[in-house]
């Protein structure tokens, strides 16, 4: 067969198909690019999720005018960030390998902000071409590992298919105080309907009242003059 496997060349899940016959050089390494690729896409990921939250909460004053963003006054979506940038650097125990957290890979957050990025690239390309199963396992490691516990916390915030998160019920929780706002609202506008159709009663039996007295005192005072002529 011109297919060679594990058989022939001893490395599991590597297959190679022949299509000539003079002699060919195969060279097997780590690919390490996809790995990169795949890294940048995450840190990218996580940095747009960090900078959509300090946008949507932040305040600030420019010309003596403060102005608040939409989440300023969530402090439960400002612990979201936290807890996020909390398990993103937090040490991967019980892996044995010298990978066990993000700045082992030369990954570190951007000073000052809640922003991920690749502070030492040659600890990263190192990681990834000398120690690729480390690698491997700091993220790949199932419930334990990286990824499976930065998902545990996005699930408990977003909410699975099956189960609502945190958003869910704080939105919940918005809506019925929304809803009892109006209900209050509504209630106002019931008082203040009735109070103005009281006002209005009394107006006009004031208006009533005042015609029957001007009424009165012009029958008082024509009485009195017609007396007098008399």
């Amino acid at each position: 067969s011109n297919t060679l496997d594990s058989s022939s060349h001893g490395i599991e899940g590597l297959r190679i198909t022949a299509s000539t016959e003079t002699a060919s050089t195969v060279s097997i390494g780590a690919d390490t690019a996809g790995m990169r690729s795949r890294i940048n896409t995450f840190i990218s990921t996580f940095n747009n999720v960090q900078r959509y939250i300090d946008e949507q909460s932040r305040i600030t004053s420019a010309d003596g005018k403060v102005t608040a963003g939409v989440l300023a006054g969530e402090r439960e979506v400002q612990a979201w960030a936290q807890t996020l940038r909390r398990n993103a650097f937090a040490e991967v125990t019980g892996l044995g390998g010298a990978i066990n957290r993000l700045e082992s890979l030369g990954i570190d957050f951007v000073s000052g902000t809640s922003e991920l990025f690749v502070k030492n690239s040659a600890t990263l390309d190192t990681a990834l071409n000398t120690r690729p199963d480390d690698v491997a396992a700091f993220f790949s490691t199932s419930s334990t590992g990286f990824a499976s516990r930065l998902k545990a916390s996005v699930d408990q915030i977003a909410g699975t298919e099956l189960n609502k998160g945190l958003i869910d019920n704080r939105q919940t929780k918005i809506s019925a105080t929304n809803q009892n706002i109006d209900d209050q609202i509504a209630a106002l506008e019931r008082q203040l309907e009735q109070q103005r159709e009281l006002l209005t009663s009394s107006f006009i039996a004031m208006e009533n009242a005042q015609a029957t007295y001007n009424n009165m005192q012009s029958q008082l005072t024509r009485a009195f003059f017609s007396d007098a002529k008399k």
